[in-house]
């Protein structure tokens, strides 16, 4: 006799080998076998209804994918406007919040394209409101300039002559240091020079001196004309001495720029300030090329031919330099 649980387990074999053949003898394609319908059929119930695979399905798909491209395109402009509002209240928050009766009389006094400054009156002590954009009135200048430098320095920039009278914002305007009467290479010539920073500067004085040949030789325009040589000197007392006595050329001091005295102090920019003297002397005058001395075997650079009637001019040019590096480096 035969156990009735192994009979079943027999039957059990004998049919899922059945299954096997027909499935061996009548295969697939791709095409034909639905992944979709396979694994619906896998995770529903055996007992739930049968899914719409009509025109209704469809639809869903395709609403779906339209929900999602819609709301990745919302969602992108939202972020670009999120962006923009954040833009827009950043100049809200930089702009001081002020009363329109005081930004209406802001608008109307201060317009565009006007810069104001703020100095002193040297003989009252009073706060003037000049605005630099314009001319300045020329009373305001002769009550205002020192008599020092009243005909070296340029006209918008001779208020801050003296020590206390530099516009509170520092509104400096470069090429109005620069003589108009110049012409336009030499004035773009210095102002590439005053806009150029420079790596290395050293504080010195600015120092002229006259040259007279020794054993001249006869000559009308010797009494006319003489040479003088404009540099920069860092230790005085050294360059002062330096000079060689088998020299044919006797050298004596004119002027020292600034005036080495306990109060006031040397150039900060010397190197800056004689290349601007030099770029300007040299439309009006001619640079002598370097002299080699047979007597004391250097080379003499740097020197200028000038009349006596030239001197005037020259110290005022080098004036102004001198009170620009004041002004600007002090």
């Amino acid at each position: 006799m035969t156990d009735p649980f192994h009979q079943e387990q027999k039957q059990e074999q004998v049919e899922h080998s059945h299954i096997e053949n027909e499935e061996h003898d009548h295969p697939l394609s791709m095409e034909e076998f639905d992944y979709g319908s396979h694994k619906s059929e896998c995770l529903e119930p055996p007992n739930s209804p049968p899914t719409k695979t009509s025109m209704g399905a469809k639809f869903l798909d395709w609403w779906d994918s339209w929900k999602r491209d819609l709301y990745s395109v919302w969602w992108s402009l939202n972020r670009k406007l999120s962006r923009m509002y954040r833009w827009i209240c950043s100049f809200h928050r930089t702009r001081p919040l002020l009363s329109t009766h005081y930004a209406e009389e802001e608008s109307n006094s201060f317009k565009q394209d006007e810069v104001y400054t703020v100095v002193k009156d040297i003989n009252s002590g009073d706060d003037l409101v000049l605005n630099i954009t314009k001319p300045v009135d020329p009373l305001i200048l002769r009550s205002n300039i020192p008599p020092v430098h009243r005909k070296h320095l340029p006209p918008k920039l001779s208020l801050v002559a003296t020590p206390g009278t530099v516009p509170l914002h520092s509104v400096v305007v470069l090429e109005d240091w620069i003589n108009p009467l110049l012409s336009q290479k030499t004035q773009l010539m210095l102002q590439s020079e005053l806009c150029n920073s420079d790596s290395f500067d050293c504080p010195g004085y600015i120092c002229v001196f006259s040259y007279e040949e020794k054993n001249p030789l006869r000559d009308s325009n010797a009494h006319s004309t003489s040479l003088i040589q404009i540099s920069r000197v860092s230790d005085l007392k050294r360059h002062l001495h330096d000079h060689s006595s088998r020299c044919r050329y006797h050298r004596s001091l004119l002027e020292i720029f600034p005036c080495p005295s306990k109060s006031s102090k040397p150039c900060q920019v010397s190197f800056k300030v004689e290349r601007l003297i030099h770029k300007e002397l040299e439309e009006t005058f001619n640079w002598l090329p370097g002299i080699h001395c047979e007597a004391c075997g250097l080379l003499h650079e740097n020197w200028l031919k000038i009349s006596s009637n030239d001197w005037d001019e020259i110290r005022g040019s080098i004036l102004r330099w001198i009170e620009y590096s004041r002004v600007i480096y002090s």
